[in-house]
């Protein structure tokens, strides 16, 4: 019966997440692809940090609805729902680092490199989250709650690593820098000679 009860609260908790992710999984793609083309410019930043709040309020409804929204699909069966419950916590902050990634990934994508992103998932799920959750299982007797959190913990490295590298090497290093300050001239005059 707990087997079933496990798989029962895995099911609510990525079908929750998934209710609560699609709405704004095309807004994220469509941000993304509106960074990666014209990455400059307020109307963009704008969008994409009132994006980064709807996601993260979906995340904070789940966190928040972790004890009903569980009950929309398994009434009966309280075992499933209070595994749920401890699931769905994980499952909001898989969706606020998930929103980083996706659209840090893009913008990335969208200035034509798209390597870095591909490593840092691989690093992240083949070498970090996949394992650690194998340990936790194979060798700590661990279940569902900590494949979640490993899972969570690699998503995490991944965003952590995307919005890393944009704010290192994304849109500002493109920018040309500004020409140097000639000596002699006076504050406010143009900064090359004539």
């Amino acid at each position: 019966m707990e087997d079933l009860e496990r798989r029962h609260a895995e099911h609510v908790a990525v079908n929750d997440s998934h209710a609560v992710n699609l709405p704004v999984l095309g807004d994220k793609l469509d941000l993304r692809v509106q960074l990666g083309g014209r990455v400059q410019g307020p109307l963009h930043e704008q969008t994409g940090v009132a994006r980064g709040l709807g996601v993260a309020a979906l995340g904070l409804l789940l966190y928040a609805g972790r004890h009903w929204l569980p009950s929309l699909y398994i009434p009966e069966d309280p075992g499933a729902l209070a595994i749920a419950a401890v699931i769905l916590p994980i499952a909001a902050a898989f969706q606020v680092v998930d929103g980083l990634q996706v659209v840090g990934a893009g913008i990335l994508r969208g200035l034509g490199r798209p390597v870095p992103p591909a490593i840092f998932n691989f690093i992240a799920w083949w070498v970090i989250a996949l394992p650690l959750a194998g340990w936790f299982v194979l060798r700590r007797g661990g279940g569902l709650v900590e494949v979640w959190w490993s899972l969570a913990l690699g998503l995490g490295v991944v965003a952590i690593l995307v919005v890393g590298w944009v704010f290192k090497r994304g849109p500002a290093s493109l920018t040309p820098p500004l020409p140097p300050v000639v000596e002699g001239t006076p504050a406010g005059s143009p900064r090359e000679p004539r």
